[in-house]
């Protein structure tokens, strides 16, 4: 773990307000330098939504994963209702539930601009891995954690005002396109 100290102190900080500082795919480059093979090979699962959690070795992606999953499934719930979908209990979250996280989920899901709802969901995400990264700087975990932090910054970055209005155009324009046959 001793050959991170260095690799990791030379890292710039991510915060949830800022331009992220270096792209996932560049910290990823300079990660591969800069970790035994084993370790990159670790860091590779650490992605916004992992795929399966049978491989996963690391408590903090373990946890990511289920906060993820959890995080998801209220937030389905939350909108079902909030749509007048859910009257049979269809979308019930399958997971254990979270007062705290279902109330900002449900804040979140009454807001009206829809980008920064979109954008406070992620902070919830951001939040989540700032109370890991504490534990130990330095080592691979906290590494994990710089990159997914970096990958929310890049799904964030990807969200734009004018792209929405553009589907969201596309999107009427299709659907008076099948009304109006």
């Amino acid at each position: 773990m001793g050959q991170y100290y260095y690799f990791a102190a030379s890292l710039p900080s991510v915060w949830m307000d800022k331009e992220a500082p270096i792209s996932y795919k560049a910290f990823m480059d300079l990660a591969k330098g800069n970790l035994s093979k084993g370790d990159y090979r670790d860091l590779k699962k650490a992605t916004f939504e992992p795929k399966s959690d049978k491989d996963i070795k690391s408590p903090i992606v373990k946890a990511w994963a289920s906060f993820n999953y959890k995080l998801n499934e209220i937030l389905t719930e939350e909108r079902a209702i909030r749509l007048g979908w859910d009257k049979n209990g269809q979308y019930k979250a399958k997971c254990q539930d979270d007062p705290q996280l279902r109330e900002s989920l449900r804040k979140i899901v009454d807001e009206e601009n829809p980008l920064k709802a979109e954008r406070d969901i992620l902070s919830l995400y951001f939040d989540f891995l700032n109370k890991y990264s504490e534990s130990s700087p330095f080592s691979t975990e906290a590494l994990m954690i710089y990159a997914l932090k970096l990958q929310i910054k890049e799904k964030e970055k990807s969200y734009s005002t004018e792209v929405g209005k553009s589907e969201f155009n596309k999107l009427l324009g299709n659907i008076q396109s099948q009304i109006f046959r």
